[in-house]
């Protein structure tokens, strides 16, 4: 879901969901959820070997996505962001 499509700004609270979504051996996916929205804000798009490690990397991303440094950027973009940066992991 984009901010766009819930009125224009974000929700207050953000939590990560880690769920198994897939078969061993890598079946753990996170989701991240604003308050009062049934769809996710952002989510895993690879899978993890456990729970914890999805947690973990849920965990890094709701910190980024909350931090007022953090910007949506496009794929041209990614793609041209240098070794190293942020952006591009």
């Amino acid at each position: 879901m984009d901010v766009r499509q819930m009125g224009g700004r974000s929700p207050r609270r953000f939590s990560v969901m880690v769920q198994r979504l897939a078969r061993p051996p890598m079946p753990w996916a996170w989701a991240i959820y604003g308050d009062g929205v049934t769809d996710p804000y952002h989510c895993s798009s690879r899978f993890y070997r456990s729970a914890e490690e999805a947690w973990a990397v849920g965990r890094a991303m709701l910190t980024r996505i909350t931090s007022p440094n953090y910007r949506t950027i496009t794929g041209e973009e990614r793609t041209n962001a240098p070794e190293g940066d942020p952006i591009s992991s």
